[in-house]
């Protein structure tokens, strides 16, 4: 199993990349300007882990209702603090690889969260 260990005075607790590549994509659905993971989970939010430390590979689709530079920067700093804040594991870097554009005015996470309703 592919993870992350996070070491505690009573033991340690392993997250999987898995559970760690979910939370992401949770926190990135309530971003403004994200329409989709490019690909699928898996092949969209690529993990590399040493120890305790995180490294995030994002490729995404976006839209254009807000400058790229800014979106970018927003999930930059969502992610790290929410990903830290949530398991302590410490987020070393956080690259983000647009794969293109959205042309519709709904996003794909944003149907995703009317359809379960």
């Amino acid at each position: 199993m592919k993870g992350c260990e996070v070491l505690l005075e009573g033991g340690k607790v392993t997250y999987s990349f898995r559970v760690l590549q979910k939370l992401i994509e949770r926190l990135l659905q309530g971003i403004p300007g994200v329409e989709s993971l490019e690909k699928n989970r898996e092949e969209s939010i690529r993990l590399d882990a040493r120890g305790d430390l995180l490294s995030v590979n994002l490729f995404l689709i976006l839209t254009l209702e807000r400058r790229v530079p800014e979106t970018a920067w927003e999930i930059q700093k969502r992610v790290k603090e929410e990903v830290e804040k949530e398991t302590t594991l410490r987020v070393d870097h956080i690259n983000i690889y647009v794969q293109g554009f959205a042309t519709g005015h709904l996003s794909s996470f944003s149907l995703q969260g009317a359809l379960k309703t």
